[in-house]
């Protein structure tokens, strides 16, 4: 049976900067992201982090429910990057890309990217992130990166209509995984991302992003607003939309939507 996540081993072994040096523990929220806001909107600090055991109304894009019961990592952090609203969905490859990297480091699992915020291992989905903006006067005034990690999570807990697509650490690794010490290791990899897309853009992040992103490449089945659409996933240009050629012939850029690999 997981235990509570402790506060104390957590602060033990951070080492990050600023990210998670502020840091709220639950047992139960509705949502990290909701939490996170709340604090955010009483002037809580840039790398507020907000953990909690399990949430009741978790949520990912498009505001679809995201399981997440005890034994998984459910946590969202508080950014205010310096940064055009626009660019601000951007932060969700960094941090895609420092999950991803995080699972290959420890793990040595061979975990890939999807677009647009979904990591997956072994094909399947491990990992879903949400980004929230909050503008002011048409400026961003913070954002809100929202990660749900299935890790001590049995597949046998998952919605029946989502087990062939999903994964767990618990069921890669036969084993369960100490959440304080991969939580440190999540918050270590986010903050040096964060700072690299910060400080070189997000030209260097989408590189290596792409280095991990098997579906490049491959046919796709990608649904937007309803619409199917299929062709061959070409591209993630330098705005974070997936360029995608059609079986037509014609090219289509979509900014939102989900894509399945065709076989």
């Amino acid at each position: 049976m997981t235990e509570m996540i402790s506060i104390g081993k957590i602060k033990k072994n951070l080492q990050t900067k600023r990210v998670g040096r502020r840091i709220y523990c639950y047992r139960v929220v509705s949502s990290t992201n909701n939490v996170a806001k709340k604090l955010a909107e009483e002037s809580a600090s840039e790398g507020t982090v907000v953990v909690a055991e399990e949430q009741t109304s978790g949520r990912g894009r498009l505001d679809r429910k995201w399981f997440s019961p005890k034994g998984g990592l459910w946590f969202s952090i508080i950014l205010k990057p310096e940064v055009k609203t626009v660019d601000a969905s951007k932060i969700a490859f960094a941090v895609s890309l420092a999950v991803a990297n995080t699972l290959r480091k420890n793990f040595n699992l061979k975990a890939e990217v999807k677009w647009p915020n979904d990591v997956l291992v072994n094909g399947k989905k491990i990992c879903g992130i949400l980004t929230e903006s909050v503008t002011s006067d048409k400026s961003l005034k913070y954002v809100v990166v929202g990660v749900g990690l299935n890790s001590n999570v049995s597949v046998k807990e998952i919605p029946i209509n989502l087990r062939e697509s999903t994964t767990t650490l618990k069921e890669e690794l036969e084993r369960e995984v100490e959440l304080e010490s991969l939580l440190c290791s999540l918050l270590f990899q986010i903050e040096q991302e964060y700072a690299t897309f910060l400080s070189k853009g997000f030209a260097d992040i989408l590189k290596r992003w792409k280095r991990i992103a098997s579906f490049l490449g491959k046919r796709v089945e990608v649904v937007e607003a309803g619409k199917k659409y299929d062709g061959v996933a070409q591209d993630v240009d330098e705005e974070g939309l997936l360029v995608v050629r059609l079986t037509e012939g014609t090219v289509k850029k979509f900014t939102v939507g989900d894509i399945k690999v065709r076989l």
